[in-house]
């Protein structure tokens, strides 16, 4: 019953928000890691709209001192990550929250911050004219930021979707 009336919930909301469409392309972390590597100096992490939280971990794994946070709007699927992470003891901070309402500016205080999005090109047009992004790094997995011009774009597949990731560099 309980996961039933979660499905339905989970349904309700696409009305008002975007889906929930699971990263499955196992080479975004690995992407979002080499990144990683190239620039020891990024202290944060942060994944909104992360869902299961599976980027989120996959990064923290391989990065045990980046601080990784992860924001889900979907308390059902908020719980699930929550339980699904303490059970694997992962040190991802999940947060139940409208990242577009989200004061982000509390973690980064003024640390170089990494933020990976799977977002509608909406949603990412709305967080840039809210300032969500400013004095970070946003690597965006298929979809552009209107207006804004990507520093580079990374192939990581060929067809279907997941394929690109862009990179935008904020100030």
């Amino acid at each position: 019953m309980v996961i039933l009336l979660g499905c339905l919930y989970t349904f309700w909301l696409t009305i008002f928000y975007p889906p929930f469409v699971p990263t499955v392309n196992n080479k975004v972390s690995d992407t979002i890691n080499d990144y990683l590597n190239q620039n020891p100096d990024i202290t944060l992490f942060c994944e909104p709209g992360a869902g299961f939280a599976n980027v989120a971990d996959a990064v923290s794994k391989k990065n045990p001192k980046l601080e990784v946070i992860a924001i889900e709007y979907n308390f059902f699927i908020f719980v699930l990550a929550k339980i699904t992470l303490f059970v694997s003891r992962s040190k991802v901070k999940m947060i139940w929250a409208n990242f577009l309402k989200f004061n982000l500016d509390d973690y980064k205080k003024d640390r170089k911050t990494l933020i990976y999005c799977y977002l509608l090109p909406e949603l990412m047009d709305k967080a840039n004219e809210m300032g969500k992004f400013k004095k970070s790094t946003v690597l965006s997995l298929d979809f552009k930021i209107s207006g804004e011009e990507p520093q580079n774009q990374l192939i990581i597949g060929s067809t279907g979707f997941q394929k690109q990731v862009w990179r935008y560099e904020f100030k």
